[in-house]
């Protein structure tokens, strides 16, 4: 992982708070939402305020979390605090060898299950329509307000 108080991305700079840093890293694979590994994260880590876990490779004595600030592609960037920093010895460092897990965040699931649950006959029918009484080639007329 690379360290500094200031990381450049696509579009815009990123500069850290006193005491804070961010923190960057690649992935062996590109996080795209085309195949599953990727919508999860993306879904469920990055969209909604998930977190990564840091140790010290080889020292798993201590363990961090650091907030995800965003993806690009094989890119991840994080928030680091200042105790985070200290202690993995992170200051403007060009690379750091540390082991990273992600936590994801289970509430967007739970909430889109939630919502499922919640649906009447009436919504099913809206959402799942019979395909015998759909035909193909109908027209669809919407009334104007």
């Amino acid at each position: 992982m690379h360290a500094s108080k200031l990381v450049v991305k696509k579009d815009e700079v990123l500069c850290a708070q006193e005491g804070l840093m961010y923190g960057c890293f690649h992935v062996s694979h590109p996080i795209t939402p085309d195949d599953a590994q990727g919508r999860l994260l993306l879904r469920n880590l990055f969209r909604s305020s998930g977190s990564v876990l840091i140790a010290k490779s080889h020292d798993d004595s201590v363990v961090y979390e650091a907030m995800v600030d965003s993806v690009e592609e094989s890119l991840v960037i994080l928030k680091l605090s200042e105790k985070c920093c200290k202690d993995l010895e992170l200051s403007n460092s060009p690379v750091t060898t540390v082991d990273v897990q992600f936590h994801i965040n289970r509430l967007p699931l739970c909430e889109m299950h939630d919502n499922i649950d919640r649906l009447g006959p009436e919504h099913f029918r809206i959402l799942f329509p019979e395909l015998s009484s759909v035909g193909l080639e109908e027209k669809v007329k919407f009334k104007s307000p």
